[in-house]
């Protein structure tokens, strides 16, 4: 399937899908009473989806080096050091 087909074009519903849902919630946070007007929410909105990804950023590079920590004692016969 992934030879003949572009993944992009594959998941593209699916991605498309995700960041609506995920876009919803963040306006349900920044503004609950619909109170904004169109450009402080999407000001707001655009803030919102960077601190998003920085968290998840974040979180990568902690698990990252979690794993590489554990790997590093079972290297060591499974001692901690």
């Amino acid at each position: 399937m992934h030879a003949k087909y572009d993944a992009r074009a594959t998941t593209a519903a699916a991605r498309e899908a995700s960041r609506t849902k995920r876009e919803r919630d963040f306006l349900a946070e920044i503004d609950p009473d619909g109170l904004l007007n169109d450009l402080e929410r999407e000001r707001r909105l655009a803030f919102r989806r960077k601190q998003h990804f920085a968290q998840l950023q974040r979180k990568s590079v902690q698990a990252r080096r979690n794993g590489k920590a554990s790997t590093t004692r079972k290297r060591q016969g499974g001692r901690d050091a």
